[in-house]
């Protein structure tokens, strides 16, 4: 007998991730390079912290509702992000051990 399954769709949380990306990669707000760093550094730390208290009202939720929290959007949405501000680039690399820090402090 066969079961369906639901097919998944990560359309909404691979764009998400895309735009986090868009946005730290281009933030220009002006000053020298050292504080265009800085700024993107910050900027990824606040969308970070949002994400990871996002991430646990989730899991929350859902263990007060007795329902299977599903980690599999969460952990799409970090891989991704992952991936794509290490990827090799002239406007990260500079910062990527920023990035790294960021990213550790988070998990």
């Amino acid at each position: 007998q066969h079961i369906p399954t639901k097919q998944l769709n990560y359309s909404v949380i691979d764009e998400y991730g895309k735009l986090v990306s868009v946005l730290v990669r281009h933030l220009n707000g002006g000053g020298s390079n050292e504080q265009i760093a800085n700024q993107r550094i910050s900027l990824l730390n606040q969308i970070l912290g949002i994400t990871m208290r996002t991430m646990m009202a989730d899991y929350e939720r859902s263990k007060r509702d007795k329902i299977v929290w599903d980690q599999r959007p969460w952990f799409r949405l970090l891989l991704n992000l992952i991936m794509d501000l290490n990827s090799p680039s002239s406007t990260l690399d500079p910062i990527s051990y920023g990035i790294l820090r960021v990213f550790g402090g988070a998990f």
